[in-house]
């Protein structure tokens, strides 16, 4: 039987300084497949996304999620959509 289990990882970005990225942050974000990352509820924009971006690889997946802030899905939930992905 195949183990089709990956690793989720929560991370942040830090306080709104793109300066302020840990170095941890960058070594998961340069090494996973898919990156998920909150979006306004009013735009396009996520600032977890404009701070993240000049550390994600090309070839990885990126999917702005909603709600924002304003969180109405748990994370389980998010989880189980990024599982969901095909690989």
């Amino acid at each position: 039987m195949e183990n089709n289990m990956g690793t989720f990882y929560g991370i942040g970005v830090g306080p709104g300084d793109p300066e302020l990225i840990t170095m941890k942050a960058i070594r998961i974000l340069q090494r996973v497949d898919v990156v998920f990352a909150a979006a306004s509820t009013k735009n396009n924009h996520s600032l977890a996304v404009s701070i993240a971006k000049p550390h994600i690889p090309e070839a990885t997946r990126r999917s702005p999620g909603r709600p924002g802030k304003k969180m109405r899905i748990s994370y389980i939930n998010l989880f189980q959509r990024a599982m969901m992905l095909p690989f």
